[in-house]
């Protein structure tokens, strides 16, 4: 594949393109990420792929955040009227196949998250093969990948502004939180960490 692709990661610099620009994006090669579904540029720009990396949308949990995002995310892809390609890691495929049965429209790819490194050869080829990636840090790791490995020539990514660090705090329980600071955010809303997810969140960048 020679083309051009958009990759639509979910920082705050993305609503001023999406306000200037939207009707450039109109039947491209769109990708977009996480909840961009929960927003109605998703609906108007109909993306041909979207990815997601957070086991949080599929793993089992007690937490009402998490759970309230899985029930959005159904409920939005079964909306869906246009075929598009969901960009899943491998273990998550099983359980999204039957949440998500009911849309026809939706082809599931599995991708898988294994981080590999070491000698070139050697790693280039799981590459290729689809049997790992560079470390996937977050959801823009994981989307740059995908998109070479299909091919891309020239990819344009928009909203890849990253400033969770800064907006950790400490709150009055001495729990540490995290203000939620993406495009589609109307107003400043915060969530705490759970306990020592922050600590294995930062090793897993280094």
């Amino acid at each position: 594949m020679n083309g051009k692709c958009f990759v639509f990661t979910n920082g705050s610099s993305l609503k001023k393109v999406l306000e200037l620009e939207k009707e450039v994006f109109f039947d491209q090669h769109v990708f977009t990420v996480n909840l961009f579904y929960e927003t109605s540029y998703f609906f108007e720009i109909m993306p041909l792929n979207h990815i997601i990396a957070d086991s949080g949308f599929w793993d089992p949990t007690t937490d009402d955040r998490i759970l309230g995002i899985q029930k959005r995310f159904k409920e939005q892809l079964l909306k869906v009227t246009w075929k598009m390609n969901l960009f899943v890691p491998s273990q998550g495929v099983p359980i999204l196949e039957q949440k998500l049965k009911l849309n026809e429209l939706i082809t599931l790819v599995p991708y898988n998250m294994t981080p590999v490194s070491g000698y070139k050869k050697i790693s280039h080829f799981f590459y290729r093969k689809n049997l790992g990636m560079p470390k996937p840090s977050n959801v823009l790791n994981a989307a740059i990948f995908l998109t070479l490995n299909l091919g891309y020539k020239t990819i344009y990514i928009y909203g890849a502004d990253h400033s969770w660090i800064q907006d950790l705090f400490v709150d009055e329980e001495n729990d540490v939180c995290c203000y939620e600071n993406h495009f589609y955010d109307s107003t400043r809303k915060s969530y705490k960490l759970p306990k020592g997810s922050l600590a294995s969140g930062l090793k897993s960048i280094v």
